[in-house]
């Protein structure tokens, strides 16, 4: 006569796979406001030290423009600032919930709208051909203030990480 059913090895077996598909999906899905803001200010220190490189190499002048939403690269060309032509460097814009705060030279940036600014030009910072940057410091934080990362730079185009 033969036995049918799963012996509570197989039972086992089956629940310690089912627990660990269920803690890696828990685990993907787990929204860190901290972890995001640290992966957008890496994301813009990885893209001004390659525009800070770009500068040198080529051997052209290029800015970093704020804008309360985001950010975008400009290149001074023909007696112009104008957007680059590659992609690697084109506007981008934060989640909706994160928000940052610049100050360049030791000041704090406020953001004005459109209307306010009146001639004047948006908040950049500039890398030069060079090798030099304008001295910043930016955080990126969550709009309920639940995660914050920041990158200050400095005028010799190093960049620091801080939490």
């Amino acid at each position: 006569m033969t036995q049918r059913g799963f012996t509570l090895l197989e039972i086992l077996v089956v629940v310690l796979i089912i627990g660990i598909v269920v803690s890696l999906a828990t685990l993907a899905i787990h929204d860190d406001p901290a972890q995001r803001a640290r992966t957008e200010v890496e994301r813009f220190g990885a893209l001004v030290t390659l525009a800070s490189q770009e500068a040198v190499l080529q051997s052209r002048e290029i800015a970093v423009e704020f804008a309360t939403d985001g950010y975008k690269f400009l290149e001074f060309e023909d007696g112009n600032w104008s957007e680059p032509k590659d992609d690697m460097f084109r506007a981008r814009t934060l989640p909706q919930d994160m928000e940052l705060q610049i100050s360049i030279d030791g000041e704090q940036v406020k953001f004005e709208s459109d209307k306010d600014m009146k001639g004047r030009e948006p908040p950049r910072i500039y890398l030069l051909s060079g090798g030099e940057m304008t001295p910043f410091e930016l955080t990126v934080r969550n709009v309920t203030g639940t995660g914050s990362y920041r990158v200050r730079g400095d005028l010799g185009g190093k960049l620091a990480f801080s939490g």
